[in-house]
This record gives C-alpha cells, structure tokens and sequence, in this order.
C-alpha cells in the first residue's frame, strides 16, 4: 500500500520538494536540483518499442500496417522512414523533459550526471541528454579559455 499512499505536506520557504520532473510541469521553484541525470536521447535497446507502419505496407502490397521492432536496422529497409519519424520524436520527448527540469528554477540549478565515457577511439557518443550538457559545457569552456 506504501507506494499509493502520498503526503500532503504545507509549502513553505524552508522546505525541499522532492517529485518527478513531470510532476514539476507548470511550476517553478527559487532552486531545482537534478540528481542521476542521464536521460537517453533514444530509446533503451532492452525496451523497444513496435512501429506500426503503413508506408512500407503499401510498398509492399500488404492491404494493413505492420508491425516491426525499433532498430538501427530500418534504416536499409522500406521501414527507413517509421523509424526516422520514431527516432525523432523520441529525441523531442527526452529533449523536452531536459527543458521542463531545466526551465523551473527562478534563481539556481544543479544538475548532477555521470561524466561521459569515451570509446576506444577516444570519442565521446552523445547516447543521453547528459552527454549533450557535458559536450555543451566542455565546447563553452573550449570558447571563454581562448577568449579570455
């Protein structure tokens, strides 16, 4: 029963709110912190979702949609344009809640994420929208050391 039960609490100056960046829509706060930010820009690979396609039905003269699972793997296949469209709006979805976090505070934001890892190539992937702050921060530092 625990999990259903809330609290209702009194707001006050000299308290901290603890709820989900979607509870958080709408309202705003003097300061937001943001632990374990690392929302992925895609989807997880061990939860994927099925896309109903009609374009690559009609290509293939079957009279309904059909289902195929999201993967890189479309994107050879008459399933090319389901999945861009998917991908896509899975991006915006995840960009969209790192915009609702990120637009609450009036005053002061603290977000705090795992430091990307590089590959063997040394290469940093954006796979999170985390990976995107960091590469963001480390560009603008790039830029005020060489102005400055």
């Amino acid at each position: 029963k625990g999990e259903s039960i809330s609290l209702r609490v009194e707001r006050s100056k000299n308290a901290i709110e603890v709820m989900t960046i979607h509870k958080a829509k709408g309202l705003a706060f003097e300061a937001v912190i943001v632990p374990y930010f690392s929302n992925r820009l895609d989807h997880s690979p061990y939860k994927v979702p099925l896309l109903w396609s009609s374009s690559a039905s009609q290509l293939l003269d079957y009279p309904g949609p059909l289902p195929v699972k999201y993967s890189q793997a479309l994107q050879q296949t008459h399933f090319s344009d389901d999945y861009h469209k998917e991908k896509l709006e899975v991006y915006m979805d995840n960009l969209n809640v790192a915009y609702v976090a990120f637009t609450r505070p009036k005053r002061e934001l603290v977000v705090i994420a795992e430091e990307p890892v590089e590959n063997k190539d040394g290469i940093r992937p954006l796979n999170s929208v985390s990976d995107l702050l960091f590469d963001y921060m480390d560009c603008l530092d790039h830029l005020l050391r060489n102005i400055l």
